[in-house]
């Protein structure tokens, strides 16, 4: 077993926990949210192959062990990764996509009002998960309030994506800057919160925190950006996604932004195409492809992991456990 195996034996702690939360009652809404999360099949019948990769509690977990506080990590876990797959949910509904993990988004089998109940009600079950902690502790308070503020940012981080998506490309706010920013919110601030949060629940010093977030925060922009390139150019295999999803959502991802901005005379071709939604996904890519946006990406992408195993190095976590956290890190990011 490889250290990002073992990284990875932590995420499936959170599956038996999570499974029980969602099975409130027999009622339908419970069945579908349990379908979301991989433990069932659209027939409610319990399967065991369809789980996502569970990176967040998995990341928690491995650091919370390494301080010597699993256990007590466990509610914080299962909020957080409730709270990214409501994310998820409603993420399918406004991106219009059809598959998630390979198979059928929620929406698209039982339809768009039910999703969005659907999403709300895991949205309150993450929020009832975080208040099982324990209310008579200080240290908890402070990890409740920090992980609902990140919450937060994850809300705003969408409202920027929306923005951006439904601006044109050819728009003066449609920047990387800008596009910096929204991920940063949108995907990073989660995955921050979720290295902090082992350092909030094991005591540590607010240096320590810190550096914790800092890891948790450059290696989701890393992560984000990753994804960003695997959207344009995977499969459907890969990524269980429809193949360069991006591009038929019009989205701006940092290879599009990149692509603009350095495509010289054929700018106006590029514009004219993104902003036609009849035109070809191929067409587009093409155009892409003969700038350096793939490998301007991939830049990008080594320099947030290269400051967020900067920031790892920096915690008193046990050698051993911060190798495990790196190859961890490579094995989603490579």
């Amino acid at each position: 077993m490889s250290n990002g195996d073992s990284v990875r034996t932590y995420g499936a702690k959170i599956d038996p926990i999570a499974n029980a939360f969602l099975t409130k009652e027999s009622s339908d809404m419970y069945g579908m949210l349990r379908y979301f999360m991989g433990y069932t099949d659209e027939h409610f019948t319990p399967i065991t192959s369809r789980t996502g990769k569970r990176f967040r509690p998995a990341v928690l977990l491995a650091i919370a062990d390494g301080y010597g506080c699993l256990d007590d990590a466990m509610p914080a876990a299962l909020s957080i990764e409730l709270f990214h797959n409501f994310s998820l949910i409603h993420d399918d509904i406004e991106d219009n996509d059809e598959l998630r993990r390979g198979r059928p988004t929620v929406w698209k089998v039982w339809g768009v009002n039910k999703a969005i109940n659907v999403g709300d009600a895991q949205l309150v079950l993450a929020l009832e998960a975080l208040a099982t902690m324990p209310a008579n502790s200080s240290t908890y308070r402070v990890l409740q309030s920090f992980l609902l503020a990140r919450y937060r940012e994850v809300i705003e981080g969408q409202h920027l994506d929306f923005s951006l998506t439904e601006a044109n490309l050819a728009n003066a706010e449609v920047t990387e800057v800008v596009y910096l920013k929204m991920i940063d919110k949108k995907s990073a601030a989660l995955i921050g919160a979720t290295t902090a949060t082992a350092g909030y629940i094991a005591g540590q010093s607010q240096t320590e925190i810190d550096a914790l977030e800092t890891f948790g925060r450059e290696f989701g922009m890393a992560y984000q950006l990753f994804d960003d390139v695997q959207s344009l150019w995977a499969t459907t295999a890969q990524t269980g996604k429809t193949p360069a999803g991006d591009i038929e959502e019009r989205k701006k991802t940092l290879p599009i932004i990149r692509a603009r901005d350095v495509l010289g005379t054929k700018q106006q071709e590029f514009l004219a195409y993104y902003a036609d939604t009849k035109a070809s996904t191929e067409t587009i890519l093409a155009l892409v492809e003969e700038t350096d946006a793939l490998a301007y990406t991939n830049a990008k992408i080594t320099g947030h992991k290269s400051r967020a195993y900067d920031a790892l190095a920096r915690t008193s976590l046990p050698q051993e456990k911060k190798e495990q956290l790196m190859d961890f890190g490579n094995s989603l990011v490579s």
